[in-house]
């Protein structure tokens, strides 16, 4: 084999080697790093804090969300918001436009938030 087929060989090998890597890439699935909980389309992890007093050590976990809560079934911030912007029987719905870059038109889409705290959209 001379040098010129091996140059190709280890060519073909490193093209195939890249398009397995792209093409294992597109199908691979969401991972989660395993202190990581999503939570209501919301993504939490667990801080461990460990103090020491005297000859005692502590360990703590707590649980800290993207929105703000500390806990599972603490409410998060939309939904303590709607409880107090809904708190009126007239109060309009509290919405707000969004970027929609891949809509045929590019026209701005709508969401809305419900009484309950959740975004729907319109």
């Amino acid at each position: 084999m001379n040098k010129d087929e091996y140059g190709f060989i280890v060519f073909c090998k490193l093209i195939l080697l890249s398009w397995v890597f792209v093409w294992a890439g597109a199908v691979a699935d969401e991972e989660f790093h395993p202190k990581v909980k999503p939570i209501k389309q919301q993504y939490c992890f667990t801080k461990i804090i460990i103090t020491t007093k005297g000859d005692t050590v502590t360990k703590e976990e707590k649980l800290i969300c993207a929105d703000g809560r500390k806990n599972f079934d603490e409410p998060g911030y939309w939904e303590l918001f709607s409880e107090f912007y809904y708190r009126d029987t007239n109060a309009p719905s509290y919405c707000r436009y969004y970027d929609r870059p891949n809509h045929a038109f590019k026209t701005p889409g709508k969401a809305c938030l419900t009484k309950s705290g959740d975004w729907e959209v319109q």
